[in-house]
């Protein structure tokens, strides 16, 4: 018996919030968690290395790997340096792919907006079954979109109550109206991915309103 894959069109979440399936080919994929992995190498060791955050009384599951500014907790702040270490600088390669990922986004809604001057990113890395509570990007002063990149295993993106499934490749971009909307990830499906085991997500937005 012949099957086929089910087909993934790209669509709008909601106003301003558009998933990209498949958006990196499986070669970009590799390269990109390559990439990752050596940034996190090289800043491991110091005051601004991959981690858990506290957050509150208690600690995140994800551990997150700050580049152009540090996201900061408890109380929650964006930093340039910690402890007179400076933040590791966010790679040039990636404005180019958020000009790609926002170019194609416009034509589904273009509602997202601008692209944004990528000024920061987080690498988030997600063990399996591990995801992200509902929350708002609100730190920036800069209302142009995040655009958000998946690799490894599936996750389901929730925001503002409307649940996408995210597979490795995948990009969603939010802006405009669905800015400040409240998101977050659920726990990343086990046995969903030979690229690795768990989840990485490269987030990219603008600090700065100019």
């Amino acid at each position: 018996m012949l099957f086929t894959a089910v087909p993934r069109p790209p669509a709008r979440i909601i106003p301003g919030a558009v998933h990209l399936p498949a958006f990196l080919d499986e070669e970009e994929q590799h390269a990109l968690v390559g990439q990752a992995r050596q940034l996190a190498r090289e800043a491991a060791g110091t005051p601004v290395a991959m981690r858990r955050p506290k957050v509150g009384n208690g600690q995140m599951d994800a551990w997150l790997l700050s580049l152009g500014w540090f996201w900061a907790t408890n109380p929650y702040r964006m930093l340039r340096e910690v402890d007179g270490h400076p933040v590791p600088a966010v790679p040039g390669n990636f404005q180019g792919i958020a000009d790609r990922v926002m170019e194609r986004a416009r034509e589904i809604d273009p509602l997202v907006g601008p692209t944004p001057r990528i000024q920061t990113a987080l690498v988030n890395f997600y063990p399996p079954g591990k995801g992200m509570g509902l929350h708002v990007d609100a730190d920036e002063k800069s209302g142009n979109a995040v655009v958000s990149l998946s690799f490894g295993q599936d996750t389901v993106f929730r925001i503002e109550g409307r649940d996408t499934l995210l597979m490795s490749g995948d990009a969603v971009v939010f802006g405009g109206p669905a800015r400040r909307a409240r998101h977050g990830v659920l726990g990343a499906r086990s046995g969903t991915s030979d690229l690795l085991e768990g989840r990485l997500n490269i987030t990219m937005r603008q600090m700065e309103e100019r």
